[in-house]
Formats: C-alpha cells, structure tokens, sequence
C-alpha cells in the first residue's frame, strides 16, 4: 500500500468522521461554534481521499481525468467557502453575515458550489463506471455531495445534520472500500473497468 492510498484512506476517515459527528450533534442542539469549528477542516481532509480513489482506479481515461480535476478544484473551493463559513462568519448573527455575503462574494461561493457539484457528478459517474469501490457509496456520491453541497446555503436546520451524517458515511465507506481494494479482497471481477472486460471477451 502505498503513502498516498494510506494518506488517503486516513484523509477519507477523518473527514467521514469531521462531517458526520457534529452533524449528529448539531441535530439535537443546533449549530455551535465547538461543531462549525470541526466541520471548517473537513474537506480539506477529503482531498487526499479523491487522489487515492483517482489513483486507485484501472484503466483510466479522459473522463476519469477530468472528474478527478474538477473534484479536486471544486473541494478545494467548497472547502475554502465552507472554512470562511463555519470558522469565522459563524461568529456573526444571521443578518451581518448576508451583508457580508453580496456582490462578489456571493458569486464567488456560487461558482465554487457549482464546480463542486459538477465534479462530484463526474466522479462519481467515473467511480460507478469503473465498479473498484463498493457500489452503494459510489452511487450515493453524486447524489449525496450535491444536495448537501445546495443544502450550505439554507437556514440550519435538523434535516442538514441527516445530510452530515449521511455524506460522512460515504467518505467513510469509500475509505474502507479502498482499504479492500489494496487487500486484495474485492473480487478480480470488481478490480477490472467494465470497458477492460469488454475488451478482453472481444
């Protein structure tokens, strides 16, 4: 196993773990600075998780190039929003935090919400395609990263603490899913591309 498949299972657990647990916290007591001040590092932790499942993936092609990048761009870019958000405008009421939030700053978190949408969805169409990683986390990926990704703008609320726990459930899963993979304990049927086994029946 190499440094950046363990860096990014570790990456994948601690993010799972940052998103999930305070989301669980947060549904009974509402948001907290203690919870914003965790779930503000998370995504960054995720990034080393999106390499080691890029990396990990056989048979790559130009699509899988190009979810991998706008992943990459678009994490980074959501993550950045959400460390503003959640470690520094948390301490603002609701009313100065909109003040702060027009004109150019509001585009810009607009434009990061949307290529990370965009590359969650190209990800996770790789990820599904390729069949490496247990299904269930990787069809819930494009699916679970954008509603939760449009669910940042919305007033807090309990349904968005469903939202954490379930996004870090995914991370979680995908981290231990590359954990199978590099132990050799996924069926050789799962560890080839569809398009590779198409090939070799030709």
């Amino acid at each position: 196993m190499t440094f950046l498949t363990r860096f990014g299972i570790a990456g994948g657990l601690i993010a799972g773990v940052f998103i999930g647990v305070p989301g669980i916290i947060e549904s009974f007591i509402g948001k907290a600075t203690a919870t914003s001040f965790v779930l503000a590092y998370a995504a960054f932790f995720a990034l080393p998780l999106l390499t080691a499942l890029y990396l990990n993936q056989p048979r790559r092609d130009r699509l899988d190039d190009i979810g991998y990048a706008v992943s990459v761009v678009g994490t980074g870019a959501f993550g950045a929003a959400a460390f503003t958000l959640d470690a520094v405008l948390v301490h603002l009421d609701r009313p100065a935090q909109q003040d702060l939030l027009h004109g150019s700053p509001r585009i810009a978190l607009l434009l990061g919400a949307a290529v990370f949408i965009a590359g969650a969805i190209l990800f996770g169409a790789s990820m599904i395609r390729a069949g490496t990683y247990p299904r269930i986390p990787a069809v819930a990926y494009p699916v679970v990263l954008p509603v939760f990704s449009i669910s940042a703008t919305l007033p807090y609320s309990p349904y968005k603490g469903i939202l954490h726990v379930a996004l870090g459930a995914v991370l979680i899963w995908l981290a231990l899913g590359l954990v199978r993979a590099e132990s050799g304990h996924l069926p050789v049927s799962r560890l080839v591309s569809p398009r590779s086994s198409l090939k070799g029946e030709s």
